[in-house]
């Protein structure tokens, strides 16, 4: 018969340091999702109004002034950035 005796302090600070690995993870996450909302506070995304707003779903097929600023944030985004964003820049159909 096998015994296993743990320190109930180890198996604590382990909880803990677990829970503050997924607390920088979602601080990182969350960083890099403000990351072009802070772009385009300090006016470093052209093409955008200050005072943007999305109002509308957008769905496949939709042309709008809307669409076209989507792809303006997405393109601040490395993970989501289109390889060939200047020939695309003045569609406006999603």
């Amino acid at each position: 018969m096998a015994f296993c005796f743990t320190n109930p302090a180890h198996a604590k600070e382990a909880a803990n340091i677990s829970e503050i690995k997924m607390q920088i993870k979602i601080l990182v996450e969350t960083q890099r999702l403000q990351y072009p909302l802070i772009q385009l506070q300090e006016g470093k995304l052209v093409g955008l109004p200050l005072a943007l707003r999305f109002e509308n779903n957008l769905k496949y097929g939709t042309a709008s002034i809307e669409v076209k600023y989507l792809q303006i944030m997405l393109n601040a985004i490395p993970e989501t950035m289109v390889p060939d964003f200047q020939s695309t820049i003045n569609r406006n159909i999603f």
